[in-house]
């Protein structure tokens, strides 16, 4: 992370807590479209329809607009964003205003050619793993876990100054080889994890009671703690979660995490479609402020609430290091706020 892109999450984290709801992450679904078919997935376009996509005119309007914001972090997420061969110029156009970039992708497409500019514009990437092989496959298709190792090596190999993360989901399918995927993931060179319980509690088996589940998953969390991605606090929802399926409140309505969506729509969240504009006919500070005088979005009030409320709370920014340089005074700093 570079000294504009620290200063930049600093100031607006000030900002948020002191002068107004303003974004701090927004999450930008650059393309619907993607190279695999998991069974789980709800956010690729299975038609492998182009047509709704941005193009690379309209995504560096997209992102001026987000710099405009001085939104200190971007998530590119899909679909898969390697599809796109422009992602870089995008990317490289937000980082050289101060954001910082975080990359979401299964890793099957990254050639040794981008990561030149990974390293350059991107602070994090994170690869799907589903779980250990069987596991991953089952959901993913076959060749597709060994093809996203083979991403992580390459970027390890390369000693990138890009952070090497990994995002999960936790089932009763996956819960009881937990431990050996964690220690996999560590040997292979990945630096964190976040994991996303996945309706565990709904189907497992009635042998195993709730308050067993809830013991087992924390003991084996709980010898990682460094591990995890988002800190104690991300653990301790974590804990509720498993024990009683019960979310907490996920602060949509605090305009702190955005999603912008691949036709240049934005909406307070990534999964409840609440969209506040369209970004490529009017600016984002505009739409926001808009938004706000209208009140509480009343489609949000009926939502039953999903684990990615964490990523809609201040935990995720002042428990998670996510700067290489200072991030301990930094984070210490913004723990006061």
């Amino acid at each position: 992370m570079n000294n504009k892109t620290l200063l930049n999450a600093v100031s607006r984290s000030i900002h948020y807590r002191y002068r107004g709801r303003v974004p701090l992450f927004l999450t930008w679904f650059i393309t619907r479209r993607c190279n695999l078919s998991c069974q789980d997935c709800v956010f690729f376009d299975r038609t492998d329809n182009q047509t709704n996509d941005m193009t690379t005119a309209s995504a560096l309007r997209a992102a001026s607009r987000i710099a405009e914001a001085k939104i200190p972090f971007v998530i590119y997420a899909g679909g898969e964003p390697l599809i796109r061969e422009d992602l870089w110029e995008i990317a490289e156009a937000l980082y050289r205003e101060g954001t910082s970039n975080w990359l979401f992708t299964n890793g099957i497409l990254l050639a040794d050619p981008m990561l030149d500019p990974l390293h350059r514009f991107f602070d994090k990437i994170y690869f799907s793993v589903d779980g250990l092989e069987p596991y991953h496959e089952k959901n993913r298709g076959k060749g597709t876990y060994q093809g996203t190792l083979d991403a992580i090596r390459r970027v390890r190999g390369a000693r990138l100054r890009t952070q090497i993360c990994v995002f999960s989901i936790l089932n009763r399918d996956n819960i009881h080889t937990l431990p050996q995927f964690l220690e996999e993931m560590r040997r292979e060179g990945v630096e964190k994890i976040r994991i996303q319980p996945d309706f565990i509690l709904q189907s497992m088996p009635e042998a195993r009671s709730t308050a067993e589940m809830a013991r087992e998953t924390t003991k084996i969390i709980r010898k990682y703690p460094g591990y995890f991605q988002g800190g104690i606090g991300y653990l301790e929802e974590l804990e509720a979660y498993i024990r009683t399926r019960t979310f907490p409140k996920c602060g949509a309505d605090s305009y702190l995490h955005l999603a912008l969506h691949q036709d240049g729509r934005v909406s307070l969240c990534c999964l409840h479609h609440v969209f506040i504009g369209n970004i490529l006919e009017r600016p984002l500070v505009q739409l926001i402020q808009e938004k706000q005088k209208q009140g509480p979005a009343e489609e949000l009030k009926s939502c039953p609430g999903c684990f990615r409320s964490d990523y809609n709370t201040l935990d995720y920014l002042l428990k998670t290091p996510v700067y290489k340089m200072g991030r301990r005074y930094v984070s210490t700093f913004l723990r006061y706020l």
